[in-house]
């Protein structure tokens, strides 16, 4: 599963993450400046729509809804 996080880097802990994970950080700044996830990642809006369908779903097949 892939999660877009957007992180202050002018805080200690957000240069420390971004020194940690460098090779994804380009992608990271990217979509942080333009809005748009990159392709295959998708916003938390879109993810928390899916996990309620999902969930509702589950719950109606087997009869807990």
């Amino acid at each position: 599963m892939i999660h877009i996080v957007q992180t202050d880097d002018t805080t200690l802990t957000g240069k420390n993450f971004a020194h940690e994970f460098h090779p994804a950080h380009k992608n990271f700044k990217k979509s942080s400046i333009s809005g748009i996830p990159p392709e295959g990642y998708m916003t938390s809006d879109e993810f928390r729509q899916r996990a309620v369908l999902k969930v509702d779903n589950f719950c109606k097949k087997n009869g807990i809804l």
